[in-house]
């Protein structure tokens, strides 16, 4: 049986990235075996032909440029929104660096149709490689000017992003058709971003990625910090990060909002994201990001993201692995997951879900199906909240392995709910090696560990005590008392 256009994606993205399996880690668990892919949701896109495409750009590599080679001088430009376009005009020519004036805001008042999606776009594609550095600098939309898109990186194209931000950006539907999304910024199938010190802040699109809709390979990198046991107090964006040591990161994505999915990003490509800040965005599904091919954490915050329906910080569908990350007081308003929804493939390595709250099930993380595979290694689920069942973690009939972890303190408050550390439903598979599920709460029994007909094993100095009003149950699980 032939490859479908979405596994011939996946296929070119694990070549680009070194394979998957070096990412994931999920096999390490030694319950994580036989894999096999869940189906995307609708709003996965067809794109076709990006490996062609790609591979006859040698410049998106840092290959030679349409000059054979010749490295053109940085261009300077005065504080003129003009100067910007006709600058990005004669770097597509070429490639090229353009340096902002510092401290300037370039409004943006017009637009032109992209040539692809007949889509309105504030600037020129990106259809070389481009270097735009700022100090900080900002590039908005006018607030009387019509919806258009800040940036888009076409086919072949390479955007580098320094100590810029990306304001305003509306990447709303204005013809027959839905926008393909990033109102910030949309980087085409066989494109590729790379985001340096950069911020986007209040843009907005009809469908999917407010901030960044991405289709090919992005790569997001602030400077920000993140401790082991980091405490946000902030209240007010302003803060950017509060008490935890992250408000000296300058790598932020905030106050951003898609009507569908990924309030500040939406990955149908490569997203590689470090020492950056995601807070205060909204959408449908993954109030801050959604993700349905491959996207890696590291050393970032998400935090006071919101989601009508699943993954009140992110959603996944395919692969998705946080590293030393800290996940906290997101919302899921009228479903479940408010930390993390997954579909197919989670990992966590060193990496904290806290405060997290969902209106049904699985405060902390909601692992959805039989193909749901989330493992978790030196990480804490704790002090999330449901008012269903499940206020840490909810498993729908998939696998759940927590290696050196911490479920606690975790509560599940509706008038029938159970589980308040963990809610193993139907076939579900948990496995919990040198992990503690102790003091989480629910209303009914028991309060640790909710097993049916499902399997509950407890390997090396596991423990599930002190939960109210019980441990475990119905079914006994070996090693659990009360």
């Amino acid at each position: 049986m032939g490859l479908g256009p979405k596994h011939k994606k996946r296929v070119w993205y694990t070549a680009a990235i070194g394979g998957i399996a070096g990412i994931t880690g999920l096999t390490t668990l030694g319950v994580m075996t036989g894999m096999t892919p869940a189906s995307s949701p609708s709003q996965s896109k067809d794109r076709q032909a990006a490996a062609a495409k790609t591979l006859a750009r040698p410049a998106m590599d840092g290959g030679a440029k349409k000059d054979g080679g010749a490295k053109k001088d940085a261009v300077e430009i005065g504080c003129d929104a003009d100067e910007l376009i006709q600058a990005i005009i004669d770097a597509n020519d070429g490639g090229g660096t353009i340096k902002l004036a510092p401290d300037c805001t370039y409004n943006l008042t017009r637009y032109k149709l992209d040539d692809e999606f007949n889509e309105p776009v504030g600037l020129p594609e990106i259809e070389d490689q481009i270097t735009i550095k700022g100090h900080n600098s900002t590039i908005q939309r006018d607030a009387s000017a019509d919806p258009f898109r800040i940036f888009d990186v076409d086919t072949g194209g390479h955007l580098t992003l320094k100590n810029v931000a990306v304001k305003y950006g509306d990447a709303r539907n204005v013809g027959l058709i839905t926008s393909e999304g990033g109102g910030g910024l949309l980087v085409e199938d066989g494109g590729k971003a790379t985001l340096e010190n950069t911020k986007f802040a209040f843009n907005r699109t009809d469908s999917f990625g407010g901030a960044i809709a991405n289709y090919g390979i992005t790569k997001f990198v602030g400077s920000g910090e993140h401790g082991k046991d980091a405490v946000s107090s902030s209240d007010t964006w302003a803060d950017s990060g509060g008490k935890d040591g992250t408000g000296k990161s300058s790598g932020d994505i905030h106050d951003n909002s898609a009507d569908d999915s990924g309030g500040a990003i939406y990955n149908d490509g490569y997203l590689d994201v470090k020492k950056a800040r995601i807070a205060y965005n909204n959408a449908e599904f993954g109030g801050a990001i959604y993700n349905i091919t491959v996207a890696k954490l590291t050393k970032t915050e998400v935090d006071h993201n919101f989601a009508h329906f699943e993954g009140g910080a992110i959603y996944t569908d395919e692969i998705a692995k946080l590293k030393e990350s800290y996940v906290h007081d997101n919302t899921s308003g009228d479903s479940i997951g408010g930390g993390i929804y997954n579909f197919d493939q989670l990992y966590l390595e060193k990496t904290n879900l806290t405060r997290n709250f969902a209106e049904f099930d699985g405060g902390g993380v909601y692992n959805d199906g039989e193909a749901a595979q989330f493992a978790a290694n030196e990480s804490k689920i704790n002090q999330n909240t449901s008012r269903e069942d499940g206020g840490g973690i909810f498993n729908f009939e998939g696998q759940v392995g927590l290696t050196n972890s911490e479920v606690n303190n975790n509560k599940a408050v509706g008038p029938n709910s159970n589980g308040g550390g963990i809610y193993n439903f139907g076939d579900g598979f948990v496995r919990l090696s040198d992990t503690q599920v102790n003091e989480n709460l629910s209303t009914n029994e028991p309060g640790g560990v909710r097993n049916a007909i499902g399997e509950v094993e407890l390997a090396g100095d596991s423990e599930i005590i002190k939960n109210r009003p019980t441990n475990c149950g119905p079914a006994e699980i070996e090693g659990c008392f009360g």
